[in-house]
């Protein structure tokens, strides 16, 4: 290219990128550099030598030119660069400051930059300040962006308005002023998780929006998360139209877990939707149990083998299910196949495997694995990795096209053929991951033929019908109040099951209400129920969900209980007032669920219950272990 032209170009690119004055000496041109020059290779089965890089290659310019508005006061400088290829754009150890890249021809299509992870004060706020850059706008693939606990202030640039094709929009916990402009507003009706607010992630010292306009109304805690169990929190309820409506009511305070879990995503099962928070950050090491509690020994034998190595296993029987761990969808779709099989779920990242997943795969050598979604959610090179890792295994996807026609297909997957003995279908909101894993839990109780499927809030979805239609249904349960699971869809669901099946419903006024009443369901009398173990997870953290369903689903007398992270629910307290467990298990770590959660589990149980933790350094690992336990034979 001519130097005169590459100099123009340069110009126009830093004046409509909104940088300010022209910056050409200070942008460098991505073209040809290690930046973007992987994607013409073909370690990735969509790309090669002739892949289009035009429009990698102005996102990459982008970025690069708004680097040094987005790292303002910051203490971890990103690490973006030409010499690194966008595979590495992440600015800390665990990749939780990333650009992701996607689609054919290749584009950036999420950005995720979050405050510090420590778990002191910095936490919430102490990254980045300034002034959000206006350039963001011109990311038109961009589908995720999350910008969440930092300092940055000022208004939100009205530029933000241009990503038509964005699907979540994170901007809480910072200190971002003014009335939300009107092209931002207007995404409302696109955007399925669109948390433009003034809420804390916790109490403290955190930093707080103070923005005006189409901001979510309510408490300081508020979280307009997905569709609840039944109405807890002002959120997006998404129904089949995809046009999404706020459910106002006055319950659920997230505390510390923030993530996707429950959000209505606009793209469906198959994409890569990243949770904001892991389910936990423990350090490696501290991930088995916590140990007896009240005094006594633990009733429930917690598989001490690191996620690394162990012994033990149940060799070459076991089925292992693989979801994308960032999927709200695909990890309650895996939930119920692992609990209906009596296996184990694990996950994988960013198209990744990771080394603990490989090294349970070789350990284990599971008889067969699953894997939940399409390939733009588990990649066809991580599905070869797990038939290396695991040659023996018998190895097949369970998709659909979206989340409902997947869960329908898993429902196939775990009943088999019509013919045989009468079915129980649970329904769930396909867009509640917290419902997901309460209908999970039913389905694995009854020991019978029982399978979970998806509907929108609205109506009842026609690949659930179309089961319910063709299965001998004697009993459909419904998980949520009508919030979740409208009048219609019931009606529906009746109509489609016929005169002979039952349908009933279970319900809380909130998420953890609802698990509270599943769990009493299936438990039985308190007076009659005896050896029970109670599995306690963060009801805001979808991934932890996953693991306590296969959890409680290979545990005899078990059941899942929800609770935040701070704070034991009441709703969690009273079953384990009733029930008075010989022992309990708590999924995930310290910011998922806090110690004052477990000393208050502890005070709340009788005498001599055993309560063990199993957690690991993020949510595959906490995975693994998991896993772990239920193939050593529970």
């Amino acid at each position: 290219m001519p130097a005169v032209t590459a100099c123009v170009l340069a110009v126009a690119a830093a004046t409509v990128l909104g940088l300010g004055e022209p910056v050409a000496a200070q942008t460098p041109s991505c073209t040809g550099t290690a930046a973007v020059t992987e994607y013409l290779s073909a370690t990735d089965e969509r790309y090669g030598p002739d892949t289009d890089l035009t429009g990698l290659i102005a996102d990459c310019e982008l970025l690069l030119g708004a680097q040094s508005d987005l790292v303002g006061s910051g203490t971890d400088p990103l690490n973006w660069s030409t010499g690194l290829s966008m595979k590495g754009w992440a600015g800390d150890a665990e990749g939780w400051i990333g650009v992701g890249v996607g689609g054919n021809p290749p584009r950036v299509t999420s950005l995720e930059i979050h405050g510090n992870r420590s778990n002191d004060a910095n936490y919430y706020g102490g990254l980045l300040s300034g002034e959000i850059p206006s350039a963001l706008g011109g990311l038109t693939a961009l589908t995720y962006l999350v910008l969440i606990n930092h300092q940055f202030s000022g208004g939100i640039p009205s530029e933000l308005g241009d990503l038509s094709n964005l699907n979540t929009l994170w901007l809480h916990g910072n200190g971002l002023t003014g009335e939300i402009p009107t092209e931002v507003c207007d995404l409302r009706a696109s955007v399925g998780d669109f948390r433009v607010d003034n809420r804390l992630l916790t109490t403290g010292t955190a930093s707080r929006n103070q923005l005006t306009g189409c901001v979510a109304t309510g408490s300081d805690n508020d979280t307009p998360e997905v569709v609840e169990s039944d109405n807890d929190t002002p959120e997006v309820v998404e129904s089949d139209n995809d046009t999404p409506e706020v459910v106002e009511s006055d319950n659920d305070t997230p505390e510390v877990i923030e993530s996707d879990n429950d959000t209505p995503e606009v793209v469906e099962s198959d994409n890569d939707t990243p949770e904001v928070i892991e389910s936990d950050n423990e350090a490696p090491g501290t991930t088995v149990a916590d140990g007896a509690s009240n005094g006594g020994s633990s009733g429930y034998r917690v598989g001490t083998g690191s996620a690394g190595g162990g012994s033990g296993l149940d060799v070459g029987v076991a089925t292992l299910v693989v979801a994308d761990g960032w999927s709200p969808a695909d990890v309650g779709t895996a939930s119920v196949l692992a609990a209906r099989e009596g296996g184990a779920v694990v996950y994988v990242a960013e198209g990744e495997l990771p080394a603990g997943v490989e090294r349970l795969l070789g350990d284990a050598l599971p008889a067969e694995v699953l894997v939940v979604g399409g390939p733009a959610a588990v990649s066809r090179a991580v599905v070869d990795e797990i038939r290396e890792a695991s040659p023996g295994s018998e190895v097949r996807r369970v998709s659909g096209e979206g989340r409902v026609a997947t869960a329908a297909a898993a429902a196939r997957e775990s009943l088999g053929g019509v013919a045989g003995g009468g079915v129980t279908f649970v329904v769930a909101n396909g867009w509640s991951a917290a419902d997901a894993g309460v209908a999970a839990a039913l389905a694995a109780a009854g020991g019978g033929r029982a399978a979970v499927l998806y509907t929108g809030g609205d109506a009842l979805a026609e690949e659930s019908a179309a089961l319910l239609r063709e299965y001998p249904t004697e009993e459909v349960v419904l998980v949520g109040g009508v919030a979740a699971v409208s009048a219609a869809a019931e009606q529906q669901a009746r109509e489609a099951a016929g005169e002979q099946a039952s349908v009933s419903r279970v319900t809380g006024q909130d998420r953890v209400e609802t698990a509270a009443a599943a769990a009493r369901r299936v438990l039985g009398d308190p007076a009659s129920a005896g050896g029970v173990t109670l599995v306690v997870a963060n009801g805001w953290s979808a991934a932890d969900v996953g693991v306590a369903a296969a959890l409680a689903a290979v545990t005899d007398d078990a059941a899942v209980v929800y609770t935040a992270a701070g704070v034991l629910s009441g709703a969690a307290e009273a079953v384990i007032d009733e029930y008075e467990p010989v022992s309990v298990i708590i999924v995930g770590g310290r910011s998922a669920v806090s110690d004052e959660v477990r000393d208050a589990v502890a005070a709340a149980a009788p005498d001599g219950t055993g309560i063990e933790r199993i957690s690991g350094q993020d949510r595959t690992d906490t995975a693994v272990r998991a896993a772990r336990h239920i193939l050593e034979g529970n």
